[in-house]
């Protein structure tokens, strides 16, 4: 049964799981307050 995990494997894999998340996040909210940005723009000219 090797079902046990190290506290600090766990720890780490969390880690990279939660950078992971937080850069698809933040590349959404990037990519969405561009196209907010670039419509208004686009249609002042």
């Amino acid at each position: 049964m090797r079902r046990v995990m190290l506290s600090a494997e766990s720890i780490r894999y969390f880690t990279y799981f939660s950078i992971f998340i937080m850069g698809l996040i933040i590349g959404r909210l990037s990519m969405a307050i561009q196209y907010a940005v670039m419509k208004p723009a686009k249609k002042k000219e």
